[in-house]
C-alpha cells in the first residue's frame, strides 16, 4: 500500500477495521440466564479486545450487539435480541465494516493509478475503476466483493502457485 500513496496512519486504520472483523467473528453469544428471549456475550477476553480495537467501551458494544431500538409514535423501546438475531446483527456489522474496507481500498488504489485519466471521459468512474483478479480459473470481475470472496480468492492463488511450482518442477526433472 505504500506503493500507492498509503500514509502509515491511515495503514493502521485500514488494519484496525481489518482487524476489528475478525474479532467480530470472535465474539459468543449465549442465552441469558434471566430471559431466555435475550442473549448475552459470554466471550469477556473477546469483548474486551474488540472494545479496545474499536475505541469504544465494552457496554456500549454490548448494547449494540444485544438490542435494537424500535421507535413507536414517538416513544423508544430497547427489545433485546435473542442469540441467532444477535449473532445475525454482528454479522451484518462485520459485513459492513468489511465492505467500507474494501470499498476505501480499491477507491484508493484507482486514485493511485488515475485511472480515470487512461480512459474517454464519457465512460462513469464505475465502468472503468475496478480491481479485476487473475487466477488460474480466468479473470473475474464483481460488482460487490466480501470477505468470503477474498478467501476464495486467496485459496486459488495458494492452488495456482502449488500448480506452477508443480508443473516447474516437472518440467525440470524432464529436462
Amino acid at each position: 500500500l505504500a506503493i500507492v500513496g498509503v500514509r502509515d496512519d491511515k495503514l493502521r486504520k485500514l488494519m484496525r477495521a481489518i482487524c476489528t472483523v475478525l474479532q467480530l467473528g470472535n465474539l459468543i453469544f449465549d442465552v441469558c440466564p434471566e430471559n431466555e428471549e435475550s442473549s448475552i456475550i459470554t466471550s469477556d477476553e473477546e469483548l474486551v479486545k474488540l472494545a479496545g480495537l474499536m475505541g469504544v467501551d465494552t457496554e456500549d458494544i454490548k448494547k449494540a450487539l444485544l438490542q435494537r431500538t424500535v421507535v413507536a409514535r414517538n416513544e423508544r423501546f430497547t427489545v433485546p435480541l435473542d442469540v441467532v438475531k444477535a449473532r445475525d446483527s454482528t454479522d451484518a456489522f462485520a459485513k459492513e465494516i468489511y465492505s467500507q474496507t474494501f470499498a476505501w481500498l480499491v477507491h484508493t488504489i484507482n486514485d493511485a493509478t488515475c485511472a480515470e485519466r487512461n480512459y474517454d471521459r464519457t465512460l462513469s468512474p464505475n465502468e472503468i475503476s475496478h480491481i479485476g483478479l487473475l487466477d488460474i480459473f480466468g479473470f473475474e470481475s464483481f460488482v460487490v466483493n466480501r470477505f468470503e470472496q477474498l478467501c476464495i480468492n486467496y485459496a486459488n492463488e495458494k492452488l495456482q502457485q502449488k500448480f506452477t511450482l508443480d508443473i516447474f518442477r516437472s518440467v525440470q526433472e524432464e529436462y
